[in-house]
């Protein structure tokens, strides 16, 4: 039976090895964001799959139809990769790069 302290110590000792992996934290955390932001509907995309909820040029969130979307850069703020989510519910909704 282990202890209450015995339990820390195993958690302790596994962050020391996950940290000593080859494989550099931010890299892995880059790729997969990566990886996730391709499988993020595009803006076409998104407005196709749900036509409800573009009225009078205003694109609102699939989920609790408001209107507050926000934007933000995929690995910066200034990266050209960009994701639209609601700032109502916080869910994502498309992806779009900005030609610079």
């Amino acid at each position: 039976m282990m202890n209450y302290f015995g339990s820390i110590n195993n958690k302790f000792i596994s962050l020391v090895n996950l940290k000593n992996k080859k494989v550099p934290r931010a890299s892995s955390e880059t790729q997969f964001k990566k990886i996730a932001y391709d499988k993020i509907l595009e803006r076409q995309e998104y407005l196709n799959k749900y036509p409800h909820i573009y009225h009078n040029e205003v694109i609102s969130c699939r989920v609790c139809s408001s209107q507050d979307i926000k934007d933000w850069g995929l690995l910066s703020r200034d990266d050209d990769k960009r994701v639209h989510s609601c700032n109502s519910c916080g869910q994502i909704l498309w992806r779009s790069r900005v030609s610079i």
